[in-house]
C-alpha cells in the first residue's frame, strides 16, 4: 500500500534534495511547485 504524505512533508523532501544544485544556483519556488504538481498536489495546498 502506497504511503500518503502531506504537502508540507514533501516540500520539505522536495526541497532537501534539491534545494541546492551543484552549480550553486538559487532553487526556484515555481520548481518546487512543478515537481509538487508531478507528484499530485494540487497548487492550492502549496
Amino acid at each position: 500500500m502506497a504511503e500518503l504524505r502531506t504537502p508540507r512533508s514533501l516540500i520539505i523532501t522536495l526541497y532537501g534534495a534539491y534545494g541546492r544544485p551543484a552549480d550553486g544556483s538559487p532553487f526556484a519556488v515555481s520548481e518546487l511547485i512543478r515537481l509538487l504538481h508531478a507528484v499530485g498536489v494540487d497548487a492550492p495546498s502549496v
